[in-house]
């Protein structure tokens, strides 16, 4: 049962009082006798041929005045569907309540390693960012603080939830003998506390269970662990959704507050028809198989695991790693293989190119400057002075007012075709720029987004100012020749966004604005070694 909790005094958070009990598998109790008009019931019922080993399903009840939704598991395997239920709640940010069933072992009906997985794998990429999973597990040998269990089945469920970052928090018995009902999330801000809330009853053996929820509006840094997979979007239900849901901003008079609401629309179509997935793979090299990837997590796992009971080392572990390192061995052989046959000139030339790149040295120095710097923050701190003083207004000219560039309306056209014949000769192999649309998004969804942008660059143009979400971008170090250690062997480039792009090259090549060449420095963030965006310093104009 999911209902509000009372909020203290001066608290933005929204609190849930949730509470999770087991109840005998043979009863066959209809949700019209549970009694509950103000609820919504959310329920999976496991239907066989013996009603006696039924071992029942899941029920989720929500209070009605949360709004909510229920997410579907019709991909997932049988035997999972109706031991699972997923709900959304929808405050400040999605929060996902999972409850699942677990038949004990013995059961025919006892959930297999492989639709765990796979269980697994849709929770990872469905409720990415706040999830709480519950139910009775039937796991009673598992010890919750270092995830081991002496049992084959429960060890590997064990260390699935652990490479989930899902943490464990009922550290005492559901039945009078052992720990079965379980609660796991990951984020360790949400969970206040788990108690018993009674006694037993003649209709369960389990006690039952009170969580106390605060979800605030700050998301968790796991969620940067994740993102869109666009080349497994569903461009033609994109297309159609962006049809179908048309850009329709209440504001026009700021440029800001449009450009903004542009990025809230089109983020939340790309949330509901972009796949989610984990930076674990797309860090990894593009020979690396699923297989050598799992050795990864189960050696990661294993490390964690004896970071717990205090010990470096140990047979498991060595022979893991042996295996992997042996795998990715066969994988790169493979992949080579595989290219070279395929005798394709673009992806062998940027396959060899990637293997002479060299990330940043150790140490880095500016002679000029007279400092040095080791650590990633330190490093971008130091490109992003050196990069502030070469970076100057010479060569500059900038646009002022007057009366002989007095423009108008229909001076610069921009037009829903040119947009259109722009979007369409993209390079989808272009960088990203700051916003994280990839050109590809653009290219295969240009006939449906072109009206949008019209829109909004038409809106500039209106009001002859440039959005402050453009004035900023990402800049990278690239080095250029000499000594690698001496920052002034660098040069600064710029990951531009495709619509930034568009409007300073293609739609405004015909007049400059007035507005648009007259802003001041903007804050360019520059990118550190690993890629993440650091301080500011003062870079170029827009």
């Amino acid at each position: 049962m999911i209902e509000e909790a009372k909020k203290k005094d001066g608290d933005d958070s929204i609190n849930y009082r949730y509470t999770i009990r087991g109840t005998a598998s043979q009863l066959q109790i209809k949700s019209a006798e549970l009694f509950l008009p103000d609820y919504d019931i959310i329920r999976g019922d496991r239907s066989t041929e013996s009603d006696a080993s039924r071992h029942g399903g899941v029920l989720v009840a929500v209070k009605k005045t949360i709004k909510s939704e229920e997410i579907s598991v019709a991909e997932l395997p049988l035997s999972v569907q109706s031991s699972l239920r997923v709900t959304k709640l929808i405050g400040l940010e999605p929060f996902y309540i999972a409850v699942l069933y677990n038949p004990p072992a013995g059961s025919k009906y006892r959930i297999s390693i492989e639709d765990l997985q796979k269980l697994f794998r849709f929770l990872e990429e469905t409720c990415c960012k706040r999830l709480l999973l519950s139910g009775d597990f039937n796991m009673p040998h598992t010890n919750w603080s270092t995830y081991d269990s002496a049992n084959d089945y429960e060890n590997q469920i064990a260390s699935l939830l652990f490479d989930m970052n899902l943490k464990q928090y009922i550290d005492f018995n559901t039945t009078k003998k052992s720990c079965l009902d379980l609660v796991l999330c990951n984020e360790d801000s949400i969970i206040n506390d788990t108690t018993l809330c009674g006694n037993l009853s003649r209709f369960s053996d389990h006690f039952p269970i009170t969580i106390n929820v605060s979800i605030n509006s700050k998301v968790s840094e796991n969620s940067s662990t994740r993102y869109f997979s666009y080349c497994n979007c569903d461009f033609d239900a994109l297309n159609e959704a962006i049809i179908a849901n048309p850009f329709k901003p209440y504001c026009y008079s700021n440029v800001d507050v449009n450009t903004n609401l542009w990025y809230e629309w089109i983020f939340k179509l790309i949330e509901i028809h972009v796949p989610v997935r984990t930076k674990n793979r797309q860090l990894l090299p593009p020979w690396t198989s699923a297989e050598t990837s799992h050795h990864m997590n189960k050696i990661k796992t294993e490390r964690r695991k004896l970071q717990k009971k205090g010990l470096c080392t140990s047979e498991k572990l060595k022979k893991l790693t042996e295996e992997c390192n042996q795998l990715q061995i066969n994988d790169r052989v493979e992949y080579e293989q595989k290219l070279f046959a395929s005798r394709h000139k673009g992806r062998i030339y940027k396959y060899l190119k990637s293997l002479k790149k060299d990330s940043l040295p150790p140490v880095i120095k500016s002679e000029n400057l007279k400092r040095e710097a080791s650590t990633d923050l330190e490093k971008a701190n130091l490109f992003n002075n050196y990069f502030a003083t070469v970076v100057t207004d010479d060569g500059y000219e900038y646009f002022e007012p007057s009366e002989q560039h007095n423009f108008g309306e229909n001076d610069i056209l921009i037009t829903e075709d040119l947009i259109k014949t722009e979007l369409k000769s993209l390079n989808i192999s272009k960088s990203r720029g700051q916003d994280s649309i990839p050109p590809l998004l653009f290219k295969r969804c240009g006939g449906s987004i072109a009206m949008s942008l019209k829109n909004l660059f038409c809106n500039i143009k209106r009001l002859r100012k440039f959005p402050s979400a453009w004035k900023s971008g990402i800049v990278s170090p690239i080095y250029k020749d000499g000594d690698k250690k001496e920052v002034s062997n660098y040069r600064p480039a710029w990951y531009v966004d495709v619509q930034k792009c568009f409007l300073l090259t293609s739609a405004f090549e015909c007049a400059p604005l007035v507005q648009v060449h007259s802003t001041a420095h903007n804050e360019m963030p520059s990118m550190n070694s690993s890629g993440g965006s650091a301080d500011t310093c003062p870079l170029l104009r827009a």
